[in-house]
């Protein structure tokens, strides 16, 4: 779902927003030992790189999601805000929002 060609609409987005959080959030609830499995590692890759998509697609629409997502204390999370962040798109997206949106400053700078 994190494709740009996916994200045109706003519909999609939303969608695509909606499942990422659910996603990163149940990936949170689930114990370390869990997390270290192949499986759940692949989960938290896709996840260090579709969120800077969805960012990109809309930003005015997933930075605050996101930014909200910033304030888990869980390590995972942190890896997968983090590696968002390093993206460009992600940033090229941050810098589109006027410098007066909240959420701008807040998201590029934790």
């Amino acid at each position: 779902m994190c494709e740009p060609r996916l994200l045109r609409d706003a519909r999609s987005v939303s969608r695509t927003l909606e499942l990422l959080a659910v996603v990163t959030n149940d990936l949170a609830e689930h114990s370390p030992e869990l997390r270290r499995r192949p499986e759940w590692r692949t989960l938290r890759q896709a996840l260090g790189y579709g969120w800077s998509v969805a960012v990109a697609a809309s930003p005015a629409a997933a930075l605050p999601v996101f930014e909200r997502m910033g304030e888990s204390e869980d390590v995972d999370v942190h890896w997968i805000v983090r590696e968002n962040r390093k993206k460009s798109r992600f940033e090229k997206a941050v810098r589109s929002i006027p410098a007066s949106a909240p959420q701008a400053a807040a998201v590029i700078r934790p």
